[in-house]
C-alpha cells in the first residue's frame, strides 16, 4: 500500500488536474461564450430540397418487437427530404423481425449490392409494401459490428447513421444532426448530436458534455461524446474498413479511424461535434467503454510512434481525466484520514468543496440547456440542482446498488 504522504501528494495532483479542467471551461466561456449551433430551421431550403443529401438509416433489430415497431414508426415520420431505413436482423432479433414482417408487409425482394465489407452471409432481403423506404435484411448471426457493416453494404446513400431502436426524437432530429454535413460534405466525415438519458445523474453528465460541445465551437479537433448519435460519410466508413468488433466503443473507434484515414490520404476530413440534441433514451450508456477505448487508442498511437491528436487530448480531459481525478482525490483523502495524517474535518471540507465545484458546473450546464429547444420546466431543473449537490457521493452509491442488483439477478 502506498504511504500516506504519497497518497496525499497524488490527491493534490488530482485536485490540480480538476482545477486545470475547470480553468479551461472558464477560458472557453470568456473566449467564445455559449454558441448557438448551426441547426437547420424546418423552413430551410435544405429541409425541402430534392437536392439535399439523402441518408441511409441502419436500425439493428433488437429482441423487442414493440420497441422496433415504435422505432420504425418514428423514423419513417422524420421531416427529411429523402432517406431509407435498413433493418438488420440476425438470430438475436428473429422474433422482432417476424413481427415487423407482418406489421409492415415485408416481401422478399431482389436487391443488388456490392459487399464492400466482408460480413456473415445474408439469407434474404425484404422490402415493405407499406413504405418502399423500408428494407429489411435477414442475416446469419455474428456480432453487432457485423450487422452494422451489413447495413453499410446495403446502404445506397452518401451518409449513413446507426439508430438504436430505443431512442425517442422529434421529426426535425435528422435535420439537426445533418446540419453540418449538409453545409460542408467534402470536409466532414462524421457528425454527432447529443442524446439525453432520463436517469438524473446520467442526465447531469450528459448536460455537462453538451456544455463542452457548445463552448468548444466549431473545433477541428472533435470526437463524439459518450451520450450521442452519429452520422457518417459512407465512403469514409469503407475507407476505414467499417465498424470494428474489437473496439470497446465502436463509435469512438470509427470516428478516430475515419479522420485518420482521410488525413493519411491528404484529404480534408474532420468530425463535427454538434451542440444540438437528437433525442432521449432510457438506456444507460456504459461510459467505462468510452474511457477504455480512449486509452486503447492512445496506447496504439504511442506504440506506432504517433503522438496523440488534439481531439483525443480533449476527450480524455473532459470525459475521462476529470472522473478519474475526482474519484482518486476522494479515495486518497479518505485513506490518508484513516491513517491519522489528516483530520476528518479536513477531509469532509475537501469533499464538500469538491461536491460544490461539481454542482456549480452542473448548474451552468442546466442554464445552457434551459436556452435550447424543449427546455425542462422549473420543477425538473430544481430537482436536478438538488441532485447535483450530492452527486459526488450519491453516484458511486447508485452504481454499487446497480452492480449488486445485477449480480443477484444473474
Amino acid at each position: 500500500m502506498p504511504s500516506p504522504t504519497l497518497l496525499l501528494a497524488s490527491a493534490c495532483v488530482a485536485f490540480l488536474c480538476l482545477a486545470v479542467v475547470a480553468l479551461r471551461f472558464v477560458a472557453l466561456t470568456m473566449k467564445a461564450g455559449v454558441r448557438r449551433d448551426e441547426s437547420l430551421d424546418p423552413d430551410s431550403p435544405f429541409a425541402v430540397s430534392r437536392f439535399t443529401i439523402p441518408v441511409s438509416i441502419i436500425v439493428p433489430a433488437g429482441r423487442s418487437a414493440a420497441t422496433l415497431e415504435q422505432a420504425l414508426t418514428r423514423v419513417l415520420d422524420l421531416s427529411y427530404p429523402e432517406y431509407e431505413v435498413i433493418v438488420v436482423a440476425d438470430g438475436s432479433g428473429i422474433e422482432s423481425f417476424a413481427a415487423t414482417a407482418q406489421a409492415w408487409g415485408l416481401e422478399a425482394n431482389e436487391f443488388f449490392y456490392r459487399q464492400s465489407i466482408i460480413t456473415a452471409p445474408i439469407r434474404r432481403i425484404y422490402r415493405s409494401t407499406r413504405d418502399a423506404r423500408l428494407v429489411c435484411a435477414d442475416k446469419a448471426t455474428l456480432n453487432l459490428a457485423d450487422a452494422l457493416n451489413c447495413g453499410v453494404n446495403l446502404a445506397r446513400y452518401r451518409y449513413v447513421m446507426v439508430l438504436p431502436d430505443d431512442l425517442r426524437f422529434d421529426r426535425q432530429a435528422l435535420l439537426r444532426l445533418m446540419a453540418a454535413p449538409l453545409r460542408d460534405p467534402a470536409a466532414i466525415v462524421g457528425a454527432s448530436a447529443h442524446i439525453e438519458p432520463t436517469a438524473t445523474f446520467a442526465w447531469l453528465r450528459a448536460l455537462r458534455s453538451l456544455m463542452v460541445s457548445r463552448l468548444s465551437g466549431r473545433s477541428a479537433h472533435a470526437l463524439p461524446p459518450a451520450d450521442s448519435i452519429s452520422v457518417w460519410r459512407r465512403d469514409a466508413i469503407l475507407e476505414a474498413g467499417g465498424f470494428s468488433s474489437h473496439a470497446w466503443d465502436m463509435e469512438l473507434d470509427l470516428a478516430w479511424r475515419t479522420v485518420a484515414s482521410a488525413r493519411r490520404a491528404g484529404l480534408p476530413g474532420r468530425f463535427h461535434r454538434s451542440g444540438e440534441i437528437f433525442g432521449s433514451t432510457d438506456r444507460q450508456t456504459r461510459r467505462w467503454t468510452r474511457a477504455a477505448e480512449s486509452v486503447r487508442q492512445m496506447a496504439s498511437g504511442l506504440i506506432a510512434g504517433r503522438s496523440p491528436a488534439a481531439a483525443m487530448h480533449r476527450l480524455l480531459s473532459t470525459e475521462v481525466l476529470t472522473a478519474v481525478a475526482a474519484a482518486w482525490f476522494a479515495l486518497s483523502l479518505s485513506v490518508v484520514a484513516g491513517s491519522g495524517h489528516v483530520s476528518a474535518a479536513v477531509v469532509v471540507a475537501a469533499l464538500v468543496g469538491l461536491s460544490f465545484g461539481v454542482a456549480l458546473v452542473s448548474v451552468a450546464a442546466l442554464l445552457v440547456r434551459s436556452t435550447m429547444i424543449d427546455a425542462p420546466d422549473h420543477a425538473v431543473i430544481t430537482r436536478a440542482i438538488v441532485a447535483s449537490s450530492c452527486e459526488l457521493i450519491a453516484r458511486p452509491a447508485v452504481a454499487a446498488i446497480a452492480v449488486m442488483r445485477a449480480s443477484i439477478s444473474s
